[in-house]
């Protein structure tokens, strides 16, 4: 997966708060009038910008082509939500028909706003009983507020990748349960090289490291981040405090953040094959279901397992749970062609 995808940037949040402050102009009209057995060219756009992500995408298509003789589909590769949202508030003939976010913090805007059209009434009339086909879980992160505006096209579950070679050698019997055995392990597994700098960290817990952005790890303490009235509600919330406090320990405990930081940036791409996990300058690693194909790929010269996030010492009962999220898929709202570009979004998302 691109790396586009996997980061939190500040300038993307911005956006997307001033895009709501704007009320996000005015979506173009679109029409559910259509019909979905007529000829058309549907535009779809995506974010994968990868060779095998992207060969993988147009194979499904060219399968929903066969399928569905009358569409044509456009795939327009590697576009990125800013560029989503800019054509979105346009309108028009160039904005796309369907399109997919790797970023689901933006399902709210895209509801709320009406970017996105509503799919309840195209699940409705095809027969599609969104409650027994979709985990409740990915229903509640593609949609807002009752409107299911988005379906998940794929969906992701983080963990810890540990490299069970330099347990073995430490005498680490199996991987941690809790947060205190996760930072005893990693002071443990941290090596130094004669002149004090790091040869290897035992778990690098710096936000700005691949996948560490802050509510991947927060999962574990299961916050809720607004109350009955929709209110934030974080600030107050003991779990923000531990949790902060959680990764500060961590950070103190393997040397302190400069350190640390200044051997992270000694770390490759992470999607490349300098990646720091499979380079072993990490022992443990916390990542999505696609680094273990990745790590086959590759060849990796060490034995990896996987297990779940540890998760706080007060709350050892809950080990097991973790951070889901995926890629969501929606119809433009501005898209003359609903209907028929709710059958492609029928097909990438219900049909196995």
């Amino acid at each position: 997966m691109p790396i586009s995808r996997l980061r939190f940037r500040l300038s993307a949040a911005l956006a997307g708060a001033g895009l709501l402050i704007s009320g996000c102009a005015n979506p173009g009209v679109g029409s559910d009038r259509d019909d979905p057995t007529a000829p058309v060219t549907l535009t779809f756009w995506h974010g994968w910008s990868t060779p095998g992500e992207v060969k993988a995408l147009n194979d499904s298509v060219a399968r929903f082509e066969k399928r569905h003789r009358n569409i044509t589909v456009k795939v327009v590769p590697n576009v990125t939500d800013e560029t989503m949202n800019q054509a979105l508030r346009a309108g028009g003939s160039d904005a796309p028909d369907v399109m997919s976010s790797f970023t689901t913090n933006n399902v709210g805007q895209y509801c709320s706003s009406g970017m996105w059209a509503d799919l309840d009434p195209f699940l409705k009339k095809t027969g599609v009983d969104k409650k027994r086909v979709f985990p409740k879980t990915l229903l509640d992160y593609t949609s807002y507020r009752g409107r299911q505006c988005a379906l998940p096209l794929l969906a992701d579950s983080y963990g810890l990748y540990y490299n069970v070679d330099a347990f073995k050698k430490a005498g680490i019997t199996r991987p941690p349960h809790t947060m205190s055995e996760l930072k005893r392990d990693a002071v443990k597994l941290t090596q130094r090289t004669e002149d004090g700098t790091y040869r290897r960290v035992g778990f690098m817990p710096n936000f700005r490291l691949y996948q560490n952005s802050p509510d991947r790890m927060f999962a574990q303490w299961g916050p809720r981040y607004f109350d009955a009235h929709g209110k934030a509600r974080l600030a107050e919330d003991p779990a923000s405090k531990q949790f902060f406090a959680t990764t500060r320990e961590l950070v103190d405990a393997q040397g302190g953040y400069g350190p640390l930081e200044r051997f992270r940036t000694t770390f490759g791409d992470e999607m490349s094959s300098q990646n720091a996990f499979l380079t072993q300058k990490l022992a443990m690693h916390m990542d999505g279901e696609w680094r273990g194909l990745m790590l086959k790929d590759a060849k990796a010269p060490f034995h990896w397992d996987t297990a779940p996030m540890p998760v706080p010492d007060d709350r050892a009962d809950t080990y097991g749970r973790g951070y889901l999220t995926g890629t969501v898929l929606g119809i433009a709202h501005s898209s003359r062609h609903q209907n028929a570009a709710w059958e492609l979004v029928r097909y990438l998302t219900t049909d196995t």
